[in-house]
């Protein structure tokens, strides 16, 4: 009975590890704040209607054409103007960026060969 009550506990995160996740949290963070940064100063300066003008003009008038411009432009500025990204970490200790799956255990290891 005494073994039932026993839970195992479980392992706890690296050093390494925390700080990974924490920078990775905090650039998160900062990304989305810098995209509804962008938001906001499209509307507030009217570049919203200059977008949807290039946008409707590429499109030869034809409107589902135009939203996925408009989007598309939009996805591409905040993707010049973006912080983070979820496919890459930059590993610090390395001075190198690698695909989040290929690294190992967060900052400070190289990629291992599979």
């Amino acid at each position: 009975m005494s073994n039932a009550l026993q839970t195992a506990s479980a392992p706890t995160d690296s050093p390494e590890a925390r700080r990974y996740n924490r920078i990775r949290r905090w650039l998160g963070i900062a990304d989305f704040l810098l995209g509804l940064f962008l938001l906001l100063v499209l509307l507030a300066t009217g570049w919203n209607g200059t977008l949807r003008d290039i946008a409707m003009h590429g499109a030869y008038e034809h409107y589902a054409v135009a939203v996925f411009l408009y989007v598309l432009m939009l996805m591409l500025i905040g993707k010049l103007l973006g912080l983070a990204s979820t496919s890459t970490v930059f590993d610090w200790n390395a001075a190198t960026i690698c695909p989040i799956k290929s690294c190992a255990r967060g900052f400070g290891t190289k990629p291992k060969d599979f």
